[in-house]
């Protein structure tokens, strides 16, 4: 796997360690190794993602709050968190842009507590997956998944099918549940199958 990749993934996502190595099917050590010696700009991107996910993890439930718009962002997150809305419809409901919310959540609320974060994501990346279940999209899952059976690697199904990496990995990874969970089953197991080949 690209060490850009896990790069990408981890500045994206606010990840740790483990639940990155989870996520890419690959060994923790690796994804510890490139995180930690990667240099310049995007190791300081990657230092302060670091710090902002050891001192707001799931270990720390108080909030970093310093002033009044962070009150809102968190707000607005607890709103998504117990009402399980997408963007849209928070923004909807809160009188408040796409826009907005988008920069309140991606922005602003890792640094106050990335326990609120991870819980708004996983809930804006279920209305990503609800999407999924169109016809179209899950003939692309079941294309992927029978690509990947025949032995290639994630690269090279992004190349096939004209996809980004990421997308075949997220669809790979935590979309083929929607066709089946045997799939899903499957589909990680000869993930982190193609990695062990690829390390070798």
């Amino acid at each position: 796997m690209n060490e850009d990749i896990i790069v990408e993934e981890y500045l994206n996502h606010f990840y740790n360690y483990k639940e990155l190595a989870c996520y890419l099917q690959i060994e923790e050590k690796r994804v510890r190794n490139i995180l930690t010696s990667v240099g310049g700009r995007t190791g300081e991107l990657v230092k302060k993602h670091t710090y902002i996910i050891e001192h707001y993890d799931a270990k720390n439930t108080n909030l970093n709050i310093k002033n009044e718009l962070d009150e809102k962002v968190v707000s607005v997150a607890k709103y998504i968190i117990n009402t399980k809305s997408s963007i849209r419809l928070a923004a909807k409901e809160l009188k408040i842009s796409k826009t907005t919310i988008g920069e309140y959540i991606n922005d602003r609320l890792p640094s106050i507590s990335i326990t609120l974060y991870k819980k708004v994501f996983d809930i804006m990346q279920s209305h990503k997956t609800l999407n999924a279940n169109h016809k179209s999209h899950r003939m692309i899952i079941e294309k992927e998944f029978e690509l990947l059976n025949d032995g290639l690697t994630t690269s090279e199904i992004s190349e096939q099918l004209h996809l980004s990496r990421n997308t075949v990995q997220r669809d790979l990874a935590n979309r083929t549940e929607i066709i089946s969970e045997d799939m899903q089953k499957k589909a990680k197991q000869k993930l982190k199958y193609n990695q062990m080949k690829m390390n070798r």
